[in-house]
């Protein structure tokens, strides 16, 4: 079967340490089983990769499909990347640390110090720290990566997010700038494309983060990025809309755990966990990963 671990949970009982390994050529395939960090990290982990999946389309990360049903909670990576340099122009790769590709629910992870890496001006790239392409749900989460892909569809944390929720999350790594800053459209600190249902705008939930800006030579930009074709394409018109409470900042002095958590609705899960944005945030803008959700309840 392609479903891997389908019902099956995975518990790590201690961090892990890739150093001195040589990097992966690929992550897990496929996974919609359960996978519990318990606030674990993993260190030095590293994927060089040419992906020369037989497909249209290609996902690349410690767990390079994430399906639904599938859960990842409370994992944490440190010193680790996606070099993606090498990778086969024939296919679209979706690129991320943790998954190339989520369609399941994750939840209280973190990225410190992570890199993605891949070739210049090409399209063939959609990274982003945490997932490439989102299509579930990922709640108080946070990367501190840098991403040196020149490429469209370039986000700090989500490359491309499909009807997906995006809830208690933040950003703060630098993402390498276009020359002509103006073209920047698909570029986002938060999302690099997200797709606008506009005949259902409430289809996509990006609710209470906030990504922090930077100069000098990095991209400095917006939250989310916007198409190409934003400016004259009528569905994109109330594509602000998606950002509601969250917050582009230079550095968290300039806002408080007021201004992230006032009027932002709950979030449930695919667990069927109901998720506070009060209860997510510390008061200095971190995330409280003691806070694991509460239970829904009719």
């Amino acid at each position: 079967s392609k479903i891997r671990f389908k019902g099956e949970k995975i518990i790590l009982v201690s961090d892990l340490n890739f150093g001195g390994r040589e990097p992966w050529t690929s992550g897990i395939n496929e996974f919609s089983g359960t996978f519990l960090g318990n606030g674990h990290t993993i260190h030095n982990f590293f994927i060089n990769t040419t992906a020369n999946q037989p497909s249209a389309y290609s996902s690349e990360g410690f767990i390079s499909y994430l399906s639904e049903g599938g859960t990842i909670d409370n994992l944490h990576f440190k010193d680790s990347g996606v070099n993606a340099q090498s990778i086969d122009a024939k296919y679209k790769h979706y690129i991320g640390i943790l998954t190339g590709t989520n369609r399941g629910t994750i939840t209280r992870c973190g990225i410190v110090n992570g890199n993605l890496r891949g070739a210049w001006n090409s399209t063939d790239y959609t990274p982003g720290s945490l997932t490439g392409m989102n299509y579930g749900k990922i709640i108080a989460c946070h990367a501190k990566a840098d991403i040196e892909i020149m490429n469209n569809g370039v986000g700090g944390l989500i490359g491309n997010n499909n009807n997906g929720t995006l809830f208690g999350c933040y950003y703060d790594g630098k993402i390498y700038n276009w020359i002509d800053g103006d073209n920047n459209y698909e570029v986002g600190l938060l999302i690099g494309y997200s797709f606008y249902h506009y005949t259902n705008p409430n289809v996509n939930t990006i609710r209470s983060c906030y990504g922090i800006k930077l100069t000098n030579g990095w991209f400095e930009g917006r939250l989310l990025g916007k198409p190409h074709d934003y400016n004259v394409n009528p569905s994109y018109d109330k594509l602000e809309n998606l950002e509601k409470n969250c917050l582009l900042l230079s550095n968290t002095a300039e806002a408080s755990k007021a201004d992230l958590i006032k009027d932002a609705e709950d979030v449930t899960d695919g667990n069927g966990i109901v998720w506070k944005a009060e209860n997510i945030w510390n008061d200095d803008l971190t995330i409280n990963f003691d806070y694991h959700g509460e239970p829904e309840t009719n």
